[in-house]
């Protein structure tokens, strides 16, 4: 399958989800409990209606690796309802900016109307729906990136990544949650293309992702989670720093 088909089946995929949520009759791994699992603090998780978290589909906890400074600007790329923005301002003392950015209004829409209830003087908050390969933003916009479960949705991973550089201010940081593999993508992903809104087909091992950041600039890449899902694949949180040249 080609790249584009491959972006628009994950972006029908998930326009999907966000416009039903999940069901018993679609389980698709997510929601509070799998919150909970992954470490996020019990104190902030009650907060979040039921909505939001039938439309919360992570593949890690990024926010222990994200070590924001008062003034900071962070972009959620592939946000989904925003979840990981409200986590992050409620657990640290946040005065600076957040955006959600991804490529289903469905989504944001979703995110944008729980705002009043969930983010209400939290911190400086937008919303923008965007293609993460083709950010609309200029250069040096963001200290931080995250990405919680996106990363392996993009087939082309090398635009992917050079366009976060881009927009990352020098010796800025990158934060991605996601499944890596440590062998061969097993025949039946390949022979499914539906693996990739899995995070599966798109899934890299630890060296080309090493490879793919260096590339683009970005160095001091360490794996801080390693946790066995399904042979071959991992669920990893790993970090990397822009370097100091722009």
């Amino acid at each position: 399958m080609e790249a584009r088909e491959t972006k628009d089946l994950v972006t029908q995929t998930y326009r999907s989800l966000y416009q039903a949520g999940t069901s018993p009759t679609l389980p698709v791994l997510g929601g509070k409990d799998m919150a909970r699992t992954l470490g996020y603090p019990e104190s902030v998780l009650h907060d979040v209606a039921d909505g939001l978290w039938r439309r919360f589909f992570p593949c890690g906890n990024p926010l222990p690796c994200l070590q924001v400074l008062p003034g900071q600007r962070v972009l959620n790329a592939g946000s989904g309802v925003g979840l990981d923005a409200f986590f992050l301002m409620r657990m640290q003392a946040f005065s600076g900016t957040v955006v959600n950015l991804d490529i289903s209004h469905e989504a944001l829409a979703f995110g944008f109307q729980a705002q009043p209830m969930l983010w209400n003087g939290l911190g400086h908050l937008f919303w923008v729906q965007a293609d993460a390969e083709r950010l609309p933003f200029s250069a040096h916009s963001f200290d931080w990136v995250v990405m919680n479960g996106a990363f392996n949705l993009f087939p082309c991973k090398d635009t992917l990544v050079r366009e976060l550089a881009r927009v990352i201010v020098p010796q800025g940081g990158l934060v991605v949650a996601d499944l890596a593999r440590t062998g061969p993508l097993p025949h039946e992903c390949i022979q499914e293309e539906a693996g990739w809104a899995w995070c599966l087909n798109g899934a890299e091992t630890p060296e080309r992702i090493v490879h793919l950041l260096e590339s683009a600039g970005f160095g001091e890449v360490q794996f801080r989670e390693w946790v066995c899902e399904l042979e071959p694949f991992w669920r990893t949180v790993f970090t990397a720093r822009k370097g100091s040249s722009p």
